[in-house]
């Protein structure tokens, strides 16, 4: 793959990740590390749409969320995923919204 992204000009959201799966598997292609394959997904899903944040999180103990690759404006580095579940669900209440925290 080359380093530029190719997305149809005019198409659904649909059709651009059917243009940007290929684009994934040949950038993971021979490459056996996870986090450099997390943050190339990460950087190619922004790109392509337009997106304020992409990211992972990963499981490094039980019940504990780390921070993964990104791309976007910088994030808390671990949740816990008991309290995560509260925290988005009182700010849900709180606020009527159904985002994320």
């Amino acid at each position: 793959m080359s380093e530029e992204l190719h997305l149809p000009e005019h198409g659904s959201r649909e059709d651009i990740y059917r243009a940007i799966l290929p684009q994934i598997e040949a950038v993971m292609a021979g490459v056996d590390d996870l986090i450099a394959n997390l943050a190339n997904v990460a950087a190619i899903l922004k790109q392509a749409f337009d997106f304020h944040w992409v990211g992972f999180y990963r499981t490094t103990a039980p019940r504990m969320l780390m921070l993964g690759p990104f791309q976007g404006p910088p994030r808390l580095c671990e949740h816990p995923l008991r309290q995560r579940r509260l925290r988005r669900r009182r700010y849900e209440s709180e606020n009527g919204d159904r985002r994320s925290c």
